[in-house]
């Protein structure tokens, strides 16, 4: 039983050290991520439109 405690509180320490190290890593990238995809997206969505103009 204590056995069964152990693993799970390694495990839960594991996850948490998991989740503090991926909010780090995202609160360094976030803006140049968050940018990229923003910029991605609006790419996409003006060359449709230029298609689409370019087709009329």
């Amino acid at each position: 039983m204590r056995y069964l405690f152990y693993l799970l509180s390694l495990f839960f320490l594991s996850v948490w050290c998991l989740g503090v190290f991926i909010y780090k890593v995202e609160m360094i990238f976030h803006v140049s991520f968050l940018n990229g995809v923003i910029c991605g997206v609006l790419g996409v969505v003006l060359k449709k439109k230029n298609m689409w103009k370019k087709e009329l």
